[in-house]
């Protein structure tokens, strides 16, 4: 629990923007107003709702002092968010959606952290609810202190991709986390309010350039609420343009750092991940298509030969030119005719011969084919056996 001596100047201001809720905002500010930790205001902005959601606010208002209510016109949540961080005036902050609530002790534990730590960012998971069906989520990185700058490293660099898998090492969630006001500031100001998806993926990771000092914890206390018409699952018709928006801003942003390459390849990986997972909810495709990626980080360092132009090699070679594309220097498959000519050129298997190379990755979904294309390799062009590469594609389904 948090520390009376250090907490009690300590204020956690929780911004809410709120749109078309009336069904789920009582149980939302109910759980604000029950929170063991006192030192709290309750920041409600009404983002133009057209039902009793705003006159619900305004209720709440008029019979507690610790929440103010701001009204505007229907402007998103990132303008809602923006307005609602103006009118803090706590040195700590956190979001909370609408059709969610969290439980009693969140702030008090987060808080306690914050203020035990010395953390600029204090994270926590969330229960996801859907129906009757309950599931926890949590961030992938062991909990504690990350304050040295090898350790912030490390999360930067495993935050959207966690160490070659296609986990998230940190939630992209707004609102599993607490929050300096002042740096909260500076990072949502980098987001564009015409975001729709992906805005807390953005400034979350805006927000981490920022940090000293991270405390992963796994506790959990927010409950996401996921329904049918909610903002999130609603279709957003460009969603592609979404995802490019948060890749330019990002883009820019690490462009600027020390780690800037590795983190620009880790978001390459993530916004095609995520543009998978999105295709078939938001474009309405129903047709089930694999799509192949492999593990970065069991690949390794090198220049590479990738075997294989059939779709596994065809999926990893866009992977490849858009993360590795300096360690590529050749593309073959014994039956390059069939796939030649394309944008980057399938060349015969013999062209090994002529190009100098690390390793051979073999771009197939059979471990058997693959033990015969290892064979061929080794007693026909002589290629050591720790230099060529398979593991088993990881798909995903379109």
């Amino acid at each position: 629990m948090a520390d009376e001596g250090k907490a009690s100047g300590c204020k956690i201001s929780i911004v809410v923007p709120v749109y078309n809720t009336e069904s789920y905002l009582s149980q939302c500010i109910d759980s604000l107003l029950s929170q063991t930790y006192r030192q709290i205001e309750i920041i409600l902005v009404d983002d133009g709702s057209t039902d009793q959601s705003g006159a619900i606010c305004d209720e709440y208002q008029q019979t507690n002092h610790r929440i103010k209510v701001l009204h505007q016109c229907n402007k998103g949540r990132v303008s809602a968010r923006k307005n609602g961080l103006r009118y803090a005036s706590g040195e700590f902050v956190s979001f909370v959606d609408s059709d969610d609530w969290i439980e009693s002790d969140m702030c008090e534990r987060m808080l306690c952290l914050a203020l035990t730590s010395g953390a600029d960012l204090v994270t926590s998971g969330f229960i996801q609810e859907e129906g009757d069906v309950w599931e926890e989520r949590t961030d992938a990185f062991q909990e504690g202190l990350y304050n040295s700058e090898q350790q912030l490293k490390e999360i930067r660099a495993n935050a959207m991709i966690y160490k070659g898998t296609d986990r998230l090492g940190l939630l992209s969630s707004i609102w599993t986390k607490l929050y300096r006001k002042e740096l909260a500031l500076d990072a949502m100001g980098l987001v564009p309010e015409t975001m729709r998806r992906g805005e807390d993926f953005v400034f979350n990771h805006l927000y981490l350039l920022k940090c000293r000092s991270v405390y992963i914890s796994k506790g959990v206390y927010y409950h996401y609420r996921c329904y049918e018409g909610s903002t999130v699952t609603s279709p957003c018709p460009d969603f592609i343009r979404q995802i490019g928006m948060s890749h330019l801003i990002l883009r820019q942003a690490f462009g600027r750092m020390p780690d800037g390459e590795k983190l620009l390849k880790q978001l390459n990986t993530r916004i095609l991940l995520d543009f998978i997972r999105l295709w078939n909810g938001e474009v309405g495709g129903q047709v089930p298509v694999p799509y192949y990626c492999f593990n970065y980080e069991k690949l390794g360092e090198g220049r590479i030969v990738l075997y294989g132009a059939g779709k596994v090699g065809t999926d990893y070679h866009r992977q490849l030119v858009k993360t590795m594309s300096g360690k590529l220097v050749l593309w073959v498959d014994k039956n390059y005719k069939k796939y030649w000519p394309k944008e980057y050129g399938v060349e015969p298997v013999e062209r090994i011969k002529h190009v100098c190379f690390d390793k051979v990755f073999i771009a197939v979904e059979s471990e058997k084919l693959a033990g015969e294309i290892r064979r061929e390799l080794t007693e026909k062009f002589r290629i050591e056996e720790y230099r060529i590469l398979w593991q088993p594609p990881m798909c995903y389904w379109l």
